[in-house]
Parts: structure tokens; C-alpha cells; sequence
């Protein structure tokens, strides 16, 4: 071969993958795991690149989300059932930094509820099938209001 055909020949390569390169970022979605504001929507994007939905826990802060089941949305105010109450009552004591010290795991409860409140608990664990109550908690179902059996009120929308 001559010298004039190798050259041409490198070119060509250089030319073929740099073109392959293109397409193939052009077929490959850009994305990045997190949070996504989308026509004034807030989405949750797993590692895999897949919208999130259901409940989950954010690795930027280590707080709960709602994201709407059908359409991975955020919803900042979910009906509160039981495991909407656990976790908004998780994110109530992290960000207040209540039980960050304790030498056992800490576990948030419901413990009953009726049409108007939620009677909630945090309890540390003691032993095998036992445990100690740290404090109670009343939320009401219609605003997410709260009251401490010790300490202050505050929302668990907020």
C-alpha cells in the first residue's frame, strides 16, 4: 500500500467513529439520576435513567417523596395513610434533628387512628420484641398539623 492510502485510510477511520460516536449519543438518552423540573413538574430519575414513583428516598438529603404512582410526579401533600404518615413524620424528626444521637435504632409507629387524627410513636429499640417510647405524636388527618406529647408543633407538610 502507499503511503497515501494509509492516510486516506486513518482519515476514514477517524471520520467512521467520530460518526459512530454521534449517532450513538444521539440514540442514547441524556440523563442524570435525581431530581427533574419538567414543564414546572418535579420528577425523580432512578440510576437506571427510568422516572421513580411510589415512595422514595432521595439520596441528595435522605428525605421521603411521594411520587404519583401513574405519572411519577411529586406530590407535595399525599393522602395520609400509614405509610405516608411514617415517612412524613421520619422527614419532621430528621430536619428538626430530633433522635440523631440515639446509642439504639429508632423506629417511627402508628399506633391508632380515627377519622380525625393519627396517634403516632417513636420508640427505641431495647432488646429482642422490646422496645421504649421517646415520644408520642398527634397528627391531624386533614392538615398534617402535629402536636407533640413533649416539645413543640409543626407540620408534617411543611
Amino acid at each position: 500500500m502507499k503511503k497515501g492510502r494509509i492516510f486516506c485510510g486513518s482519515r476514514g477511520i477517524r471520520i467512521f467513529c467520530a460518526a459512530a460516536l454521534a449517532a450513538g449519543l444521539a440514540v442514547t438518552p441524556a440523563y442524570a439520576a435525581g431530581w427533574s423540573q419538567e414543564d414546572g413538574v418535579w420528577y425523580y430519575y432512578g440510576e437506571s435513567g427510568e422516572k421513580e414513583n411510589g415512595w422514595i428516598q432521595a439520596e441528595e438529603d435522605g428525605l421521603w417523596y411521594y411520587l404519583d404512582s401513574d405519572t411519577g410526579s411529586w406530590m407535595q401533600r399525599p393522602v395520609l395513610d400509614t405509610e405516608a404518615a411514617v415517612h412524613l413524620l421520619e422527614n419532621a424528626i430528621k430536619k428538626a434533628g430530633y433522635y440523631q444521637n440515639e446509642k439504639q435504632p429508632v423506629e417511627v409507629r402508628e399506633d391508632w387512628r380515627d377519622d380525625r387524627v393519627i396517634c403516632m410513636s417513636v420508640r427505641m429499640t431495647t432488646g429482642p420484641n422490646s422496645d421504649a417510647i421517646l415520644n408520642n405524636y398527634e397528627v391531624n388527618r386533614k392538615t398534617g398539623a402535629v402536636k407533640a406529647a413533649v416539645g413543640g408543633s409543626f407540620n408534617l407538610y411543611d
